[in-house]
């Protein structure tokens, strides 16, 4: 049977852990067997992720979950990258050898706070050192800085390659967050917390492997894809003069100098069990937009990408109907995010690390919405690839794991993505497309993902310049300024092959 919790012995040796696994009885490796693919291992030593796991002598596929105390160079240098600030006294990596106590290292004039984070989950947020004592009266509620500090904190470990932690977290005034010490274990008063967490861990685990080796679920894959309206002197049009704020076709809120517009374009499709439907509910849902801006006046481009116009950072999200789970988003930033990176125009490179950082994830009650990915409104050919990939990625999680060897967990993975290294992207891609080729479901999805990584063996790029409108098959009115109006170019003249042509689905919510 797999989907089973394990503790590493070493771990299990001492501290708040080894009461946790006690109390719930977890099985230590070694002592107690040797855990099997679909499993997963807490531990306090660092591992290299799946590829660990055979120089363990366990299984290719067991879930090696990180929660070693500290901080190194490298866990800085990897932090930094996704864009995680630090106070000044931990950014040099002096505070390496210190424990979640050490909270001397914070500057003066910065509240600080802790909190524990098992899997994706903050357990608290308390304040500590001077004026610990001190909260808003609705800090247990939806407080903005609440919000904050534990986004920063999941962000903060994932970043550097954890499953769990206790974040140390200066706030300042002006409500900026960082992180102000090493990493932490679990803390004795938090034993209850940790203790639940880890029970729920324990079921969710178990549950989400018998539901992949059962593939009793029906997976489904939605979409909201944004785009921007741009006139012909180049400045950005509001999309709320023509769609409605929570419209199917509508526009999304985004502060502009202070003040809350609605300047971006924003599709929001039916979800489909397949990226064939989503592609028609994407379709159904620009041609109704066509016909809302069909009397603009003026002409007006379509434009999608990171950063088609500066400043204004596009999302391709991604929802899917599981729940998320720090391997998964894991191989998404393998199997998705990185394999798009290697198309993106130069542009879109401004929007990271600030939006579109590794495992950016928002969770909903349907399961989660992945943000890292790009608008690929830029490239139909993009889009249903990201579509069937997340599928796979949802549908084979454990497989694919072990067998990428999950490159957006390298250091060469994530400095290539946030650097925008297309070379080293492109021969990622080619390694995980290798691996997708390996697993059972892929044949189902090769029709979709196939072609893009063939235009990626061509060095296709996509041009976040050209008006969108044509690649999905719609018309664009003479003087619109459409610019290439053919299929997606790259900097040796190859071609991305034309978007699929079939009936649009009727478009609703």
């Amino acid at each position: 049977m797999t989907g089973r919790l394990w503790i590493d012995e070493q771990t299990a040796a001492s501290g708040a852990m080894a009461r946790i696994a006690a109390e719930l009885q977890l099985p230590r490796c070694g002592r107690d067997g040797m855990p099997k693919a679909g499993d997963a291992v807490i531990m306090f030593r660092r591992p290299r992720r799946e590829r660990a796991a055979a120089e363990r002598g366990f299984d290719a596929g067991v879930w090696l979950m990180d929660g070693r105390p500290g901080l190194d160079p490298d866990d800085i240098g990897q932090m930094r990258l996704a864009g995680v600030r630090f106070d000044p006294s931990v950014a040099g990596g002096e505070a390496a050898a210190e424990g979640s106590d050490g909270h001397a290292g914070a500057a003066g004039g910065v509240r600080l706070f802790e909190v524990p984070v098992f899997h994706l989950q903050p357990l608290a947020v308390r304040r500590v050192g001077p004026g610990s004592g001190l909260l808003p009266a609705d800090w247990n509620g939806p407080h903005p800085l609440r919000r904050r500090l534990e986004a920063a904190a999941v962000k903060a470990l994932y970043a550097a390659g954890r499953d769990f932690g206790t974040v140390l977290l200066a706030a300042a005034d002006d409500g900026a967050v960082r992180v102000a010490g090493p990493f932490g274990g679990p803390a004795e008063r938090d034993l209850p917390l940790w203790a639940e967490a880890v029970r729920a861990f324990r079921a969710a685990l178990a549950e989400e492997a018998e539901a992949e080796a059962g593939r009793r679920r029906e997976l489904l894959i939605g979409a909201d894809p944004e785009f921007l309206l741009v006139g012909p002197d180049g400045r950005v049009v509001s999309a709320s003069r023509y769609f409605p704020r929570d419209g199917a076709a509508g526009s999304d809120a985004l502060r502009v100098r202070g003040r809350l517009r609605c300047p971006v374009a924003e599709l929001r499709p039916d979800p489909a069990p397949d990226p064939a439907g989503l592609m028609r509910g994407i379709r159904g849902l620009m041609r109704r937009a066509e016909a809302m801006t069909a009397e603009a006046g003026r002409p007006l481009r379509w434009l999608a990408g990171g950063m088609p116009v500066p400043g204004f950072a596009l999302g391709g999200h991604l929802h899917l109907n599981v729940p998320p789970s720090a391997r998964l988003l894991r191989v998404l930033d393998s199997c998705v995010a990185l394999p798009l990176a290697a198309a993106e125009d130069a542009r879109a490179l401004r929007r990271r690390p600030r939006y579109g950082a590794l495992g950016d994830f928002r969770a909903k009650p349907y399961g989660f919405e992945y943000r890292t990915p790009p608008s690929w409104l830029v490239s139909p050919l993009a889009a249903q690839a990201a579509f069937a990939a997340a599928l796979l990625a949802a549908g084979h999680t454990a497989l694919l794991a072990a067998l990428t060897g999950l490159p957006s967990e390298t250091e060469a993975g994530r400095r290539a993505y946030y650097e925008g290294d297309r070379d080293a992207l492109r021969a990622i891609a080619r390694r995980v497309h290798d691996a997708m080729r390996r697993v059972p479901g892929y044949a189902s999805h090769r029709r979709w993902i196939a072609p893009f990584f063939a235009a990626l063996e061509r060095e296709a790029v996509w041009r976040e310049e050209a008006d969108i409108r044509p690649k999905w098959g719609l018309s664009v009115r003479n003087g619109d300024g459409g610019g290439n109006t053919g299929a997606d170019g790259d900097r040796t003249g190859s071609r991305w092959p034309p978007p699929s042509t079939g009936a649009a689905a009727s478009p609703g919510r």
